[in-house]
């Protein structure tokens, strides 16, 4: 993210790698697959903390090869350094 905590979603997906290539990323946002605040968004939409992202993985990302099985991801964007707490594990 910039300085202003605001990145473009094409570039948040492939920089968390949810799509393979940023061009993957973009045209998952015009398949209208990217939902942002449930609105459905283009690749050019500026997202920023506290946003909350629906992804419907459903569309082939190699072309040739269709999906086994829906993959639906649902993020809210975090602050970056601010860490969700995990349980203490002892044996």
């Amino acid at each position: 993210m910039n300085k202003n905590n605001t990145i473009r979603i094409d570039k948040f997906l492939w920089a968390m790698r949810l799509c393979k290539t940023r061009k993957i990323a973009y045209h998952a946002c015009n398949k209208r697959k990217i939902k942002i605040n449930n609105i459905t968004s283009k690749a050019s939409k500026i997202i920023k903390i506290d946003d909350s992202i629906e992804y419907n993985k459903n569309y082939y990302d190699d072309r040739d090869i269709k999906p086994q099985e829906n993959i639906y991801l649902k993020l809210t964007i975090m602050p970056f350094g601010q860490i969700a707490s995990t349980p203490n594990l002892k044996k």
